[in-house]
């Protein structure tokens, strides 16, 4: 009976290891579950990092009564200023808006100099370019124009968006309008009945008149400048490319003026020709001051005199 008692274990125990491994297997995937979510969170947010907001709520909402001027500044890196400059403009021109400004600048951030032995002089130039530009977009079309950009976008930097009503404007604007039509007419009409009774006031009548007129042609111009602001949303883009190095050569100056330098012996004789040259306008200068010579010895006579009388004297 004692021999059969590990035998009857024996089972038992291997039931148990499966059933061990069986668990082990199943909870591998949890223990890794973590890092794979790490990794896509990561993901995520690399991309929400070089995302513009697309969808944003102010480019999106639309609330009744308001007449809204959108503006939107987005300050981001690219790959290259230069194409992202092109890409931009074609994508203006596709969403139905124009370009107000546009413009690329170089910033030299350090410059370093190699002279070379054919006489030449090899430059390393380290600069970086940015693009500043301003364009102007149908508001309905603004989203669809930014989502588009997210391809040109490496790091996003900053991003502001605003929405300003403008109703009251524009309502003044059309109320102006129309108080400096009505008062022009008014007029008009006055300058005709003044014609027919009195002509006097003629003059002062007409002058009113096209004063009134200037100012409801300045408030149509106003109500005209608000609506385009309404209808056009302005989206400023500031971008800028990682440093680039730019490498040139040029002529050495210095080089080319040290093969035409002159030897030792010719520099020595210039400079002993310039040393006598200067001797003679040293004793030129001397002989110029002869009458200060002359009253030195006359002044040295006289002193020389009297000190004579003085010891005859003693």
């Amino acid at each position: 009976m004692r021999t059969t008692k590990p035998i009857l274990l024996l089972p038992v125990a291997l039931a148990l290891l499966a059933a061990c491994g069986q668990n082990a297997e199943n909870s591998a995937p949890a223990a890794y579950a973590p890092a794979a979510a790490a990794a896509e969170y990561g993901e995520a947010a690399a991309n929400q990092e070089t995302a513009v907001r697309a969808d944003s709520m102010v480019l999106a909402q639309k609330a009744e009564g308001r007449q809204l001027v959108v503006e939107a500044d987005i300050a981001f890196k690219t790959e290259n200023t230069r194409q992202t400059v092109a890409e931009v403009e074609k994508l203006t021109l596709q969403y139905g808006g124009f370009i107000e400004k546009s413009g690329i600048s170089a910033s030299v951030s350090d410059e370093q100099t190699y002279p070379q032995q054919d006489g030449q002089l090899l430059v390393i130039r380290r600069y970086g370019q940015t693009g500043d530009m301003t364009v102007r977009l149908p508001k309905d079309k603004t989203a669809d124009f930014l989502r588009d950009m997210q391809k040109h976008i490496v790091f996003l930097q900053e991003q502001n968006f605003s929405a300003a009503d403008v109703a009251l404007d524009l309502r003044r604007a059309a109320l102006e309008a129309a108080r400096q039509r009505e008062l022009a007419e008014h007029l008009q009409n006055t300058a005709d009945s003044a014609e027919k009774s009195d002509k006097s006031g003629t003059a002062d009548v007409q002058v009113r008149q096209s004063d009134a007129r200037a100012q409801q042609e300045y408030a149509e111009l106003q109500r005209a400048y608000w609506q385009d602001r309404v209808d056009f949303a302005t989206v400023r883009l500031r971008f800028e490319q990682p440093e680039a190095v730019f490498r040139y050569t040029r002529p050495d100056s210095d080089a080319e003026a040290r093969q035409y330098a002159p030897s030792f012996w010719q520099s020595a004789g210039v400079m002993l020709k310039q040393g006598w040259a200067g001797c003679v306008r040293l004793m030129l200068f001397a002989v110029a001051l002869w009458p200060l010579w002359l009253l030195a010895a006359a002044g040295s006579a006289i002193w020389r005199a009297l000190r004579k009388r003085g010891r005859r004297k003693t």
